[in-house]
């Protein structure tokens, strides 16, 4: 084994083996899990943002066909407004964990260390993936229910 002086720091590179250049092809195979890896953590941050407003966005144009197909007399009884009322409240829900998905993490690491490296970068994308995917299947629910709601609500009724 032999060891090297880093012209660049007081610390000790230790060299395993013989050293050659890396070939173009590995060149290229690094740039890429490179590119892979940043593009993971951006794409799910973009979902996240892009959800946001889909859900926000849904819940006024579920609210206005609500409004446009219930005839004006419409008498909501308590059951029935639980179920006009339940699709935008969980939409909110589902903004809200999309945001928790979106929001910038902050945690304190050492440079120095490659394993803190990984840990700070992998623990924050795992947490959006979960808030990604917990977003989505509330907003699946709400949007589910919601037609639900205008199925239930639009079908003709009994004068």
């Amino acid at each position: 084994m032999k060891m090297e002086e880093n012209s660049k720091s007081d610390s000790k590179v230790r060299q395993v083996g013989e050293s050659r250049p890396l070939s173009p092809y590995t060149e290229a195979l690094f740039e890429a899990g490179k590119t892979m890896f940043i593009e993971s953590v951006k794409t799910v941050r973009d979902f996240c943002k892009y959800m946001i407003s889909v859900c926000t966005g849904a819940i006024p144009i579920y609210l206005g066909l609500m409004a446009f197909f219930l005839p004006r007399n419409y008498e909501i009884q308590f059951w029935d407004g639980v179920i006009i009322a339940l699709p935008p409240i969980i939409l909110v829900g589902a903004t809200i964990i999309f945001v928790f998905g979106y929001f910038p993490r902050q945690t304190e690491t050492s440079l120095e260390i490659v394993e803190e490296i990984e840990k700070a970068i992998q623990e924050p994308l795992k947490i959006r993936r979960r808030f990604s995917k917990a977003g989505f299947l509330v907003f699946l629910a709400g949007f589910l229910l919601a037609i639900i709601s205008l199925v239930l609500h639009l079908s003709p009724q009994s004068s």
